[in-house]
């Protein structure tokens, strides 16, 4: 489907379990964001999130859209779609719960893109269900998004 290439930032990260486990370092002191490496661009595509140990400001996860320069400086992420542990969520619309009690450590997050049904979808249980629409005809990345001094782990489930 998609994966991540710990090759990319080795000095920032640490990989195990074939690279579907990435924790952050206690040392980076500055946020970072860690992209996937397939474009995700028609069909359907779901992953699970799962956050081992948070800890840090926030952890943003979600998709981003594709730039031809691939720079991703602040202001391209306006238009990702995603939540975020600091509560705060972008260009989704809630269709149940809240994210009031943001993303915590044991949290598992549900993600489906469906090009098909031109929707991306994001769930957290029982807590809470996100969707953004308009995906169709637009492509993307998968990425987790890391404040300074940030030492989450995560898990991926395809």
């Amino acid at each position: 489907m998609w994966s991540f290439d710990p090759s990319v930032l080795p000095d920032e990260f640490e990989f195990s379990n074939n690279t579907l486990t990435c924790k952050s370092k206690n040392t980076v002191g500055y946020a970072t964001t860690l992209v996937g490496t397939k474009v995700l661009k028609s069909g359907v595509y779901t992953w699970n999130v799962v956050v081992d140990q948070l800890s840090g400001s926030y952890l943003c996860v979600g998709i981003l859209p594709v730039q031809n320069n691939m720079n991703y400086k602040a202001n391209y992420y306006t238009q990702a779609y995603c939540v975020c542990s600091d509560k705060y969520i972008y260009n989704l619309n809630k269709i149940t719960g809240d994210i009031s009690n943001g993303i915590d450590t044991g949290d598992v997050l549900e993600f489906s893109l469906d090009f098909e049904t031109d929707v991306f979808t994001v769930k957290n249980g029982n807590h809470f269900e996100y969707q953004g629409k308009n995906v169709r005809g637009k492509e993307f990345l998968p990425y987790f998004g890391f404040s300074n001094n940030n030492a989450t782990q995560l898990s991926l489930f395809f």
